[in-house]
């Protein structure tokens, strides 16, 4: 974790029918990716982006965030994805207002108790007219869910007079 993004890191994806001329404001609507963390299950409660280096109208606004257990083709055909975030509002990325470029943007929080070991998020709204969607950075922010193996056993007692030597 950083003060700000790394000056020249950009994800940009031109969305539905390629790059060039064409500007809409929902461009790069449905855009996004998938991550699978390496350590393991989490429980992801918030985002953070920063935004990129040109172009204001390419922020993304709004993001859904869905989790998934799966792996293989469900993982990555989609099929195996439940929605968190809310369907109607989705995730509100707190850059109503344009903040500047490669600025990081305070973390923003929703409710999640669920598990999951892959995430997805998706571009559902995006500053204005332009010709794809940009962010220098996303991060997701939550708790990793650590191995069994992995917890210590508890040591203590339970009423009644404390052990010996404890």
């Amino acid at each position: 974790y950083g003060t700000g993004p790394r000056q020249g890191s950009k994800y940009l994806n031109s969305g539905t029918g390629g790059g060039g001329g064409t500007s809409t404001i929902t461009k790069g609507v449905g855009t996004g990716f998938f991550v699978t963390p390496a350590l393991g299950p989490s429980i992801v409660t918030g985002i953070q982006i920063a935004t990129a280096n040109d172009a204001a109208p390419r922020d993304p606004l709004t993001v859904s965030i869905e989790g998934s257990n799966a792996t293989g083709a469900a993982l990555e055909q989609g099929s195996s994805w439940t929605l968190i975030s809310d369907p109607v509002t989705h995730v509100n990325l707190g850059i109503d207002t344009d903040p500047g470029r490669y600025i990081l943007a305070p973390i923003v929080t929703f409710a999640n108790t669920t598990q999951y070991t892959s995430y997805r998020v998706l571009v559902q709204t995006q500053r204005g007219s332009a010709n794809s969607t940009q962010y220098g950075e996303l991060t997701l922010h939550g708790i990793v869910i650590p191995e069994p193996s992995t917890v210590a056993a508890g040591r203590g007692y339970s009423g009644g007079r404390r052990p010996e030597g404890r």
